[in-house]
């Protein structure tokens, strides 16, 4: 289908010799390497992106004496032949959104315990994101897989709440980062230049428009003092060729965006966040990215971000009003200090809290419990 040996035993012995040779004897019995679980993963995005790496790659390969993972989709050809040695299967984000209900069933029809798991609300796109015209079609791919599925895994709580009227039976694993591939030292920059950064959604129209004028604001009073880094889909409305930006498009490749945060050299970074459902139910992958790069962060104060920020301490956590803004990027700008302070704390957490390494023993549970 397509979419647009045993260990070996001791000798029987029955005379008093053998039986005595038989006491004497305590080599250990070869240890049996325990079999693999197979799970296989219907996704169309590529295995060096973003959302599989941080939800299945990287957690299952601190993983790989107990668990495999198997790929169900090549060249958009759906390989339903593979359930057949998966002892459990999971479609991947928005990608039962782009297979038929009959391909669905017939995977549903193998009686294996299927799993639906997303780290967004991708059956409830907001009209201003870039993929608001395709997610449209997938509501309903999505939903059928929600509702059938033994479980659902998600992120957050407010994720998994929006999706507990689909199905029931929802676990939530957060988001962890492997360290050491973000990891940069913290640097004390007391040069006149600074360099802030906005990545992904924080440059999407609705969420942007928290920011505009603030950045308007202090391009004019520190002109080629400050940077800005947009990286995205689309350059914001009203900065294309400004003298003090820097737009690239989006980085896909996860391994890259890693080496590229680091490479970039941001002083702060923004996540101006507008308070709706779909922003709600994002998680905060983003202070874990920044926070171990070493970059001070300011954020909207929703719950995504409050729930693991700590005001002042770890980051900033801020109202959607302008004049906030404005003073608390002014505050980073003037104060090498507070920049390192906010961001030495930040990675400390994020190395202590949310290790990769020391975290996935959590998809063990989890995904150990569904089979």
């Amino acid at each position: 289908m397509r979419i647009d040996q045993k260990p070996p035993g001791v000798p029987n012995t029955t005379n008093a010799n053998s039986a005595n040779r038989l006491a004497e004897f305590h080599a250990p019995l070869p240890a049996v390497a325990p079999t693999r679980k197979r799970i296989l993963v219907y996704t169309i995005e590529s295995t060096w992106s973003p959302c599989p790496q941080i939800r299945l790659i990287r957690p299952f390969a601190h993983l790989a004496e107990r668990w495999e993972l198997v790929w169900g989709i090549n060249n958009g050809v759906v390989d339903t032949d593979a359930m057949h040695s998966a002892d459990l299967i999971i479609f991947h984000r928005f990608t039962p959104g782009l297979m038929s209900i009959a391909t669905m069933q017939a995977i549903f029809a193998s009686g294996k315990p299927i799993v639906y798991e997303s780290d967004d609300l991708l059956n409830e796109i907001p009209h201003d994101h870039p993929e608001a015209a395709m997610g449209a079609g997938w509501k309903e791919g999505i939903e059928y897989a929600a509702r059938h599925a033994k479980a659902i895994v998600v992120s957050t709580q407010f994720l998994a709440g929006k999706y507990r009227s689909l199905n029931a039976a929802i676990h939530v694993l957060p988001n962890y980062l492997d360290f050491d591939i973000f990891y940069r030292p913290i640097p004390i920059n007391r040069d006149a230049a600074i360099t802030i950064g906005l990545l992904g959604s924080s440059i999407q129209a609705s969420n942007f428009a928290l920011v505009d004028k603030t950045l308007q604001t202090l391009c004019a009073r520190y002109g080629s003092r400050l940077k800005l880094y947009f990286v995205g889909w689309d350059c914001p409305a009203g900065w294309q060729n400004h003298p003090n930006i820097e737009f690239l498009t989006f980085i896909h490749e996860y391994e890259n965006y890693a080496a590229q945060l680091k490479q970039w050299h941001w002083d702060i970074a923004l996540i101006p966040l507008a308070s709706d459902e779909y922003n709600q139910c994002k998680s905060y992958i983003k202070w874990l990215d920044y926070s171990a790069a070493g970059i001070a962060t300011i954020f909207s104060d929703v719950s995504v971000y409050n729930e693991v920020v700590t005001h002042d301490v770890t980051g900033f956590l801020l109202p959607n009003a302008s004049q906030a803004w404005l003073h608390a990027i002014t505050m980073l700008i003037e104060s090498p200090e507070k920049r390192h302070a906010l961001a030495a704390a930040a990675q400390r957490e994020i190395k202590a809290d949310y290790d990769l390494r020391e975290k996935a023993a959590l998809y063990d549970q989890v995904y150990g419990d569904l089979l």
